[in-house]
Order: structure tokens, then C-alpha cells, then sequence
């Protein structure tokens, strides 16, 4: 289990109190089917206060693997009591602490119960991702990586651009580094933008 205190290898989780979504009467067939599908699937972690596995359970949060393959995921974390009232996920509440992976469409594809294994946890989100996607989750651990190293070689030529403006030395120097600099920025963006975007599969592709 590989664990970083890099920010791009943590899961940015949203707190919420429901999880599925109530369907406003009176749309139109095309407005309904809409306003029932999420953005991205879910990755939703049910916890329980009362819990005593917390502390490895974040361990396995805080594997890279899963923090990079959680990117592709709406991360939603809400409490038991929250749960056991909301209509998608009442069922699992008393199982909490629990993970568990669901479809654009609000459909539960696995259920995962503490203490919380790593590996299985990425294995469930390739899983739930092919169901609607085209992305290789498998390769984007090894992208980032690439990425967080021209990111921190970035950071380096930020310090020299920095020194030098401080020192007021090498004007043109400076101009041609600061463009540089901010090319290189603009791309590196662009490139981790372009790694997380969803490809979903064509309509009746999906399983």
C-alpha cells in the first residue's frame, strides 16, 4: 500500500445528509430521465461515529491508488442516521461503516463493510466505472505520478522565476522565463483536466 501526503493523492470528500435524489413532479419525460442521473458515479462511505476502525479505515483512503482512482468519483460521505432515511442507500445504513460504489443512474453496484482493504476498494471502482465508461483507471496511477513530477520540476523553475524578479537582474531573461513558466503551467493543467475527464460508453453500451 503506497500512502502520500500529496494532495493529489487524497480523496476530497463531500459531506452531505442524502444521497439520492427527489424527482420534481411535473417535467417531461426527457427532463425526468435528466434530472435522475448524476454527473459522475458515487463513491459514498457511510459512517458510523461509534466505529472503532476508523483509524485503519483511513489508511486505506489514503492509499494512492484508491485517492487517484477517487477523482473519477462524486465522493460523498454521510452519516448513519442520514442514511437509514435516504431511499437509495436506507438498506445499508446499518451496516455502517460501509462504502458503496454507485452508477450515474443511482443504481448500487457494490456494497464494501469496514475494515476497508485497499486493493478491493480500486478493484470495485474499475469495476463500476466500466459499467458506463471508457477510462482505464488502471493506467492513471502511473499519469499522475508523471504529472506530480513536472509538477514539482515546475515548482523549481517558480523559485528561480521568483529569485530573479526579487534580485531584478536579467529583465529579458526574466520576461522569457515568467512566459515560459506559465506555458508550462497552463499545460500541466490541461493535461491532469484531460486524464479525469469521463468518456462515457456509447448509449447501449452500458452494462
Amino acid at each position: 500500500m503506497a500512502i502520500s501526503s500529496n494532495p493529489a493523492f487524497q480523496i476530497r470528500w463531500r459531506d452531505v445528509t442524502c444521497v439520492s435524489k427527489e424527482i420534481t413532479t411535473g417535467m417531461t419525460e426527457e427532463e425526468s430521465k435528466k434530472a435522475s442521473l448524476s454527473e459522475k458515479p458515487l463513491f459514498v462511505f457511510i459512517h458510523d461515529a461509534d466505529a472503532t476502525t476508523g483509524q485503519e479505515d483511513d489508511k486505506a483512503f489514503k492509499d494512492e491508488k484508491v485517492a487517484v482512482g477517487a477523482r473519477f468519483f462524486d465522493c460523498v460521505r454521510v452519516s448513519k442516521g442520514d442514511a437509514a432515511e435516504d431511499r437509495l442507500i436506507a438498506s445499508y445504513a446499518a451496516k455502517a461503516p460501509v462504502l458503496l460504489f454507485v452508477r450515474p443512474k443511482y443504481e448500487v453496484v457494490s456494497a464494501h463493510p469496514a475494515r476497508f482493504n485497499a486493493s478491493k476498494i480500486f478493484d470495485a471502482m474499475c469495476a463500476t466505472m466500466k459499467k458506463d465508461y471508457k477510462n482505464c483507471v488502471d493506467t492513471v496511477l502511473k499519469q499522475q505520478r508523471e504529472i506530480e513530477k513536472d509538477r514539482a520540476a515546475l515548482e523549481r523553475e517558480k523559485e528561480k522565476l521568483a529569485k530573479l524578479e526579487e534580485d531584478g537582474k536579467g529583465s529579458a531573461k526574466t520576461e522569457k522565463m515568467r512566459v515560459e513558466v506559465a506555458a508550462n503551467e497552463s499545460a500541466l493543467l490541461a493535461r491532469e483536466e484531460t486524464l479525469y475527464k469521463l468518456e462515457p460508453k456509447d448509449e447501449g453500451k452500458t452494462s
